[in-house]
């Protein structure tokens, strides 16, 4: 891989049985700009986490409500389901990706277990 030239594209599919641990998947999508959170048993995975916590999240445009909101172009990309592939090679070449980078894995630890527990479940049970 050191010699070789040019852009590199790689998919990774863990059937459900038979997932790494998620050290691995993490290690592996940490050398990644881009990675997708695709659907998976429903819209609104843990693959969002996954995707956004050392990449560049990608994620299919939708009107779903997120409690720390996922905005296309700002903290994440969105496109269209069956254009992914057109979305990140355009946006490899935005120079706001690495703010779109940083804003998304801070838009992520706010996701955190004991964080959103204290600073978004409990003020609402709270009010």
């Amino acid at each position: 891989m050191l010699e070789e030239q040019g852009k590199k594209v790689v998919s990774f599919w863990q059937p459900h049985y038979h997932r790494h641990d998620i050290s691995v998947m993490l290690e592996i999508s940490s050398l990644s700009k881009i990675s997708m959170a695709l659907g998976g048993a429903g819209r609104k995975t843990f693959r969002h986490l996954e995707s956004s916590i050392n990449s560049t999240m990608l994620m299919w445009a939708d009107e779903i409500s997120w409690a720390y909101p996922w905005v296309g172009g700002d903290n994440c990309i969105k496109c269209n389901e069956g254009n992914e592939v057109e979305a990140i090679f355009e946006m490899l070449q935005d120079t706001n990706l690495y703010d779109i980078y940083l804003h998304g894995v801070e838009n992520c630890r706010r996701y955190e277990v004991n964080k959103y527990i204290t600073e978004y479940i409990e003020p609402l049970i709270n009010k």
